[in-house]
């Protein structure tokens, strides 16, 4: 009984340790569109898209599982600004001779995973992708973490993603970082990320902004400045600790309580 009662308390704990560990709500590396020749982006290479979902969650390339989890929008939805992206397509962002490692729970991106979404999916090319301006405006991630497997709301949020200029002479682009809980009124991050024509990691922690925790829909907007030549943002990553539903607790608790009275039956037995 003593043996089982551990194994009760090991699992229990392990469920609350996987509950508080930080993981990839929503990603995306941008491979699930085409850039057509007027400028515009598409998923079926005909109709004109503002707007992408994820196509990563906790690390794994998925369109089906990880589009309920965040769409990015750049057609004046949620204070995003409506534009035509890079013509002529936007190459990924190389980081160390591969897409890189970022932030939270993994990879997006790595060698490999462009080929799973394409059998997955039968994306409109194979060609890699990255979100591209050559003009200032701003892009919004929009999060939705009601039916999120892990748990319901966040806490803990941060964003990872590469970024770099192409034909920027003058190296100056930046992204500044703002945060909504409505999709209308943001507040100021206080993060600024700067682009430079070599390609590089970025990362921002907004774990100490406790309006965000216990959040299920969050909204992160990056607006871009001092645009010259070409900006581009890749490997893009919303990660957060997952805080399970009030109904998890309970269950594991259960199991906790379960677990003693049985011992302590036993015992008066």
């Amino acid at each position: 009984m003593k043996l089982k009662l551990t194994s009760l308390v090991a699992l229990s704990a392990g469920l609350l340790v996987s509950a508080q560990a930080q993981v990839m709500v929503a990603g995306w590396d941008f491979s699930g569109y085409a850039i057509e020749a007027a400028g515009f982006s598409s998923i079926d290479n005909v109709n004109l898209t503002g707007q992408m979902n994820a196509n990563f969650t906790q690390s794994q390339p998925n369109f089906v599982n990880a589009a309920p989890f965040g769409t990015v929008y750049y057609d004046g939805s949620f204070g995003s600004t409506a534009f035509d992206l890079v013509r002529g397509g936007s190459p990924d962002v190389i980081l160390n001779n591969n897409l890189g490692t970022l932030g939270g729970n993994g990879t997006i991106g790595a060698s490999g995973s462009i080929n799973t979404l394409v059998l997955g999916q039968g994306q409109p090319n194979n060609n890699a992708q990255a979100l591209g301006l050559t003009t200032n405006g701003a892009i919004t991630f929009a999060i939705n973490m009601t039916t999120f497997g892990l748990g319901s709301a966040g806490e803990g949020w941060s964003l990872a993603f590469a970024t770099q200029n192409v034909g920027d002479s003058n190296n100056s682009s930046s992204i500044a970082w703002d945060y909504s809980l409505n999709g209308s009124d943001f507040t100021s991050t206080g993060f600024n990320t700067a682009i430079t024509n070599n390609a590089a990691a970025g990362s921002v922690d907004l774990s100490s902004i406790t309006a965000l925790d216990g959040q299920s829909i969050v909204y992160f907007r990056g607006t871009f400045s001092d645009v010259t030549g070409a900006s581009y943002i890749d490997n893009f990553q919303v990660n957060a600790t997952a805080v399970p539903e009030p109904s998890a607790f309970a269950a594991i608790f259960g199991v906790l309580a379960l677990g003693f009275a049985a011992v302590r039956r036993r015992r008066q037995a």
